[in-house]
């Protein structure tokens, strides 16, 4: 890899993270490396609160270890415990069977198996539909060179909460648009929980998607590259 790395003249990155990776451990040269987010091309619309008394979460990501779908599982439990209705919406490949099995067991010990829905991989449209039902995009992920599914919920309008291991996200000053970060599962629970019950945090959550949209989209990467 190293070889191939230092043929190339010019090295396209999507995130302040991985250009990091890329001179730290790889010794490339950081002016041959251009930072590009990867355009996200959904439409914004800032979100209202639902008047549904049911929370319902989105998570996009394929099911294996680094994604960690297990918190997401537990975050559902946590809030559910807090006497409040919870739904979350898995959207990914099923790429472990192992993590899947995992998830299946967690929810049928915890009876939670009517709270979650693994939806699998969806087109772009479907994708769409899935989020105009949700109230709160969340990432539990363990690592991520760029975090496309964060920003895809935060393009749309979704206030998007993290946690603090995702340093792609949270260390994006190109962007300067970040999410909620939290450092625990139970922080990430109670912040959902007041979003959820203040129409005016939650639309400033909402909000943030729109200044975002415009350096996502493909007209803003072009002009970059």
């Amino acid at each position: 890899e190293k070889k191939v790395l230092s043929l190339v003249k010019l090295i396209i990155s999507p995130s302040d993270i991985e250009k990091k990776i890329l001179i730290e451990d790889y010794g490339v040269d950081g002016k041959r490396i251009i930072v590009v987010p990867r355009p996200v091309d959904y439409i914004f619309g800032v979100r209202k609160i639902s008047d549904s008394q049911k929370i319902r979460l989105l998570y996009i990501a394929s099911v294996r270890l680094q994604k960690n779908h297990l918190d997401a599982l537990r975050l559902v439990k946590i809030i559910k415990e807090r006497g409040i209705d919870v739904e979350l919406h898995c959207i990914g490949a099923i790429q472990d069977d192992a993590i899947f099995g995992e998830c299946m067991n967690y929810l049928e010990i915890n009876r939670l198996a009517e709270h979650v829905i693994f939806h699998g991989n969806k087109s772009h449209d479907q994708i769409e539909k899935i989020m105009g039902i949700c109230d709160f995009n969340i990432s539990v992920s363990q690592w991520e060179t760029f975090g496309r599914g964060v920003y895809e919920g935060m393009v749309f309008g979704l206030p998007t909460l993290i946690t603090d291991k995702l340093e792609c996200i949270i260390q994006a000053d190109n962007l300067g648009v970040f999410p909620c970060i939290v450092s625990s599962l139970e922080e990430m629970a109670d912040t959902i929980i007041d979003l959820f019950y203040d129409e005016k945090k939650y639309e400033n959550e909402s909000i943030k998607g729109k200044e975002l949209s415009s350096l996502l989209s493909g007209t803003n990467s072009d002009n970059i590259i």
